[in-house]
């Protein structure tokens, strides 16, 4: 099983959509990665703090990805988001490979499964060859 470690500020909500919604531009690059490799989408942003998985399925319907959010990770105080991922993996060790899709860089020893984005233009064509390159090696 592949996964995709999503964060949504910087990487597919930009301030194209003023940092309220995702972003359409963003959205073709995470598609690619997802129909390539087939990987299932958890959620690691900080938006997960008080909604429910079913919000971000309908979220990313949308763009026709509803189907492959499987997750979320597990919110924790003072962990870095890198400690969260690996909580996660932990209790999944069905799963054959990963990336981090992020802006932020804190994934401690995670790091090199980091694709990381600019927060001003978000996931790119670059950035999903990156990822894809990643959860195929």
């Amino acid at each position: 099983m592949n996964i995709i470690f999503l964060d949504f500020d910087g990487v597919v909500v930009t301030h194209r959509t003023q940092y309220l919604d995702l972003d359409p531009v963003c959205m073709t690059p995470l598609q690619r990665i997802v129909n390539t490799t087939r990987a299932s989408i958890v959620i690691s942003s900080s938006w997960r703090a008080g909604r429910e998985l079913q919000e971000f399925q309908t979220s990313l319907e949308r763009f026709g990805l509803g189907r492959s959010v499987i997750g979320m990770t597990p919110l924790t105080n003072g962990m870095s988001r890198g400690r969260e991922i690996q909580l996660w993996l932990q209790q999944h060790p069905e799963v054959d490979s990963f990336v981090i899709l992020d802006d932020d860089a804190d994934m401690d020893n995670l790091i090199d499964r980091l694709v990381q984005t600019e927060i001003e233009t978000g996931l790119t064509e670059q950035d999903a060859d990156r990822a894809i390159e990643l959860l195929t090696a």
